[in-house]
């Protein structure tokens, strides 16, 4: 006799789906969490600890970090959705161009791989913005751009192996082209393991413009600040 699984979520699952609520929460309506102006500056009230006036603490200019955070979160989830769909996008062609393409090409594209991957994606990120400027729109841009190696390097590595599997093989003595088939078959087993084995954590490493808030300008002005709780 079997048992019916435990649908119950749990103390872990219902504290994943507060903070998952919580986040929406923020995204969309941030003053009904922190009603405060993220932007505004009290001299008086800098470098406080965490307290029921300020739960996250002040930074050096007084201003609440936990109104920053609430406020940051729209900018920088949006950062990081758009600059993982950047690197997603490009390394997926690119990615797919290597693994079906000829060996030359292939090789030709998985030198210059390497010669990214040896250089750290932040550093790539800052250079970029220090060419284009900052502001959120370089910022996304330079993550995207420095992620691209990662993913295509990945899905290069599977459509490899997928290309010379047995069904992929069965497909072209059915007759169909390798043009064909390999969009049909390579594509879809790919790319929903390949989003789910990357994450979305860029946001922390975007330089947005003065004016804007995201959680990076509010965590790198935090630990500058060199504050103590």
């Amino acid at each position: 006799m079997t048992t019916a699984p435990n649908k119950r979520l749990g103390w872990s699952g219902i504290t994943a789906l507060a903070i998952l609520i919580l986040t929406l929460l923020a995204v969309a309506a941030p003053r009904l969490i922190a009603p405060g102006d993220p932007l505004a500056i009290h001299p008086a009230d800098a470098l406080q600890p965490p307290s029921p006036a300020h739960l996250f603490g002040t930074d050096e200019s007084g201003r609440d970090l936990f109104t920053r955070v609430v406020h940051g979160a729209a900018a920088s989830l949006g950062i990081g959705l758009a600059a993982t769909a950047i690197g997603v996008g490009i390394g997926a062609i690119l990615g797919f161009i290597a693994g079906l393409g000829p060996r030359l090409l292939d090789s030709a594209l998985g030198r210059v791989f390497e010669v990214l991957f040896a250089l750290p994606t932040l550093v790539m990120a800052l250079l970029f913005i220090a060419v284009i400027g900052g502001g959120p729109a370089a910022s996304t841009l330079a993550i995207g751009i420095a992620t691209i190696p990662g993913y295509a390097r990945m899905l290069r590595a599977r459509v490899r192996g997928i290309a010379h599997s047995d069904y992929v093989e069965w497909a072209r003595l059915d007759g169909a082209s390798p043009c064909a088939c390999s969009p049909g078959t390579s594509l879809p087993t790919r790319c929903g393991r390949s989003c789910r084995q990357r994450h979305s954590g860029w946001a922390k490493r975007s330089c947005g413009c003065r004016r804007s808030v995201s959680w990076g300008s509010a965590h790198c002005r935090h630990r500058r600040s060199g504050a103590r709780c």
